[in-house]
């Protein structure tokens, strides 16, 4: 098998526990989006570590047993999360939160150049690197 595949099987992988952390933080009901992100982030690392992390522990750690369990964690956290919603409002849902944490940098960006903040500089020199 080629090598390309692999890494289209694994990033769909990827954005599957991607999502599911980011449902599992958003019924969290978080204040603020960096607290949406920063946890969703702390949960999608939980999601691939501790999954990883129990397979060595039982001797079960193969290149094969990581991805099915990795995707039935996800799904199953993207099915949990919507349970006694509609699938369309939990859909539509996901979708707001994950365009609002999209738009997260371009907004602290647009705040800084109209406070006139120095972080503005800190921002500019990051977009130019």
């Amino acid at each position: 098998m080629s090598p390309f595949p692999r890494f289209l099987i694994m990033g769909a992988i990827t954005v599957v526990a991607a999502l599911g952390a980011l449902a599992i933080a958003r019924r969290a009901r978080f204040e603020s989006r960096v607290e949406l992100f920063v946890s969703a982030g702390v949960i999608w690392n939980a999601m691939i570590v501790i999954p990883i992390f129990v397979l060595g522990l039982t001797n079960t750690l193969t290149r094969f047993t990581v991805p099915v369990v990795v995707t039935a964690i996800s799904i199953a956290a993207l099915s949990i999360t919507g349970y006694g919603r509609s699938s369309r409002e939990h859909v539509a849902d996901l979708s707001a939160t994950l365009l609002s944490l999209l738009r997260l940098p371009r907004d602290a960006f647009i705040r800084a150049w109209r406070e006139r903040s120095l972080t503005l500089v800190g921002s500019c020199k990051v977009v130019c690197v």
